[in-house]
């Protein structure tokens, strides 16, 4: 809750601050990785971005809607590994 208020607020570095701590108090929540590669996204880390993104598949997300409308990942969306990203889910 707290890195999805940050993101909103765009206070990237409070948002990166509360995913690290979101996924170390609940590793395999695919919500906590998707959150970090929102901030990586934001930060231009594409490379970290992309891997938090497969985590979260790794760890049940499901929500292609979601991923492919998220504003954050603008700078990725026509990356092939985004797309790869996004056929691992379908």
């Amino acid at each position: 809750m707290q890195t999805s208020g940050a993101l909103k607020q765009n206070a990237i570095e409070a948002a990166d601050f509360f995913s690290k701590i979101y996924i170390l108090v609940d590793p395999t929540n695919s919500e906590a990785h998707y959150l970090n590669a929102d901030v990586y996204a934001k930060e231009g880390k594409n490379a970290e971005a992309l891997k938090s993104l497969n985590e979260a598949v790794k760890n049940g997300f499901k929500d292609v809607g979601r991923l492919q409308s998220d504003s954050g990942f603008i700078g990725i969306k026509d990356s092939e590994e985004f797309v790869k990203v996004v056929k691992s889910i379908k």
